[in-house]
C-alpha cells in the first residue's frame, strides 16, 4: 500500500471514530509518526496535505526537520533523555512526552520560549510506563505552569488490549476526572491524545 493509500484509510477510520463520537474530523489533529521511514517517503505524506509529523530520536528529527519542508509541525513522541533536549527543543511544535519533573529545567533553557508540551499520564498505573499518576495531572499542572512550562493537554497511554474496547474505560476515567478539578475559570487542556496500538476508536 502506498504511503498516499494508507493516510486516505487512515482519515476513512477517523472521519468514522469523529462521527460516532459525535464530533468533526477537522477538529482532530492527525499526527503521522514517521519515526524510522525515510524522507522520501515523509515527502509522499506531506505532498497529500499531511503537515504534523511524529518522531521519537532527536538526532532524526533534528536531520529530517533541517532537510525537509519548513511547514512541517514537528512533535516529539518518545521518551526525551535530558541531553536530547538541546538537540529536539529548536524544531519541535510540540513535546508529546513529558513524562517527569527532571525535564523542566532542561526544557526551560534555550531561546525563547520553550514549545508546548502534553502531559504523559500513565493512566493504568503500569510500572514499566512513565508519566504522572491521572489523580496527579492538575498539580503536576499546576506546578509546571508556574515554572514557566506551558503544557496543553494531556498524553493518555492505556494499557494494550486486544481491541480498541479495552483502552476506553482508562481514557473515560482519566478525562472526566481531571475536568472536574480544574477551575471554571481556567481552561481546560486543549488537547487529549491516546497513544496505543488501537489509537482509532
Amino acid at each position: 500500500m502506498s504511503v498516499a493509500a494508507g493516510l486516505a484509510e487512515v482519515m476513512q477510520r477517523l472521519e468514522a471514530a469523529a462521527g460516532r463520537a459525535g464530533r468533526r474530523p477537522e477538529e482532530i489533529r492527525t499526527v503521522a509518526v514517521s519515526k524510522g521511514h525515510s524522507q522520501a517517503s515523509i515527502l509522499q505524506a506531506y505532498a497529500t496535505g499531511q503537515r504534523a509529523f511524529g518522531e521519537s530520536r532527536g538526532q532524526a528529527l533534528a536531520a529530517k526537520a533541517h532537510d525537509l519542508p519548513d511547514d512541517i509541525d514537528w512533535h516529539f513522541v518518545g521518551p526525551l533523555q535530558r541531553n536530547k533536549v538541546r538537540i529536539v527543543r529548536p524544531y519541535v511544535g510540540l513535546l508529546q512526552s513529558f513524562d517527569r519533573d527532571s525535564l523542566v529545567d532542561p526544557w526551560l533553557k534555550g531561546l525563547g520560549a520553550p514549545p508546548p508540551a502534553l502531559l504523559q499520564v500513565n493512566v493504568g498505573n503500569e510500572p514499566q510506563k512513565a508519566g504522572v499518576e491521572p489523580h496527579e495531572v492538575v498539580s503536576t499542572f499546576d506546578q509546571w505552569e508556574g515554572a514557566g512550562i506551558r503544557p496543553e493537554g494531556i498524553m493518555a497511554i492505556p494499557p494494550i488490549g486486544d481491541a480498541a474496547e479495552d483502552s476506553r474505560p482508562y481514557l473515560a476515567r482519566t478525562v472526566p476526572q481531571n475536568e472536574r478539578q480544574f477551575p471554571p475559570a481556567r481552561p481546560e487542556p486543549v488537547e487529549g491524545p491516546a497513544s496505543a496500538i488501537n489509537d482509532l476508536f
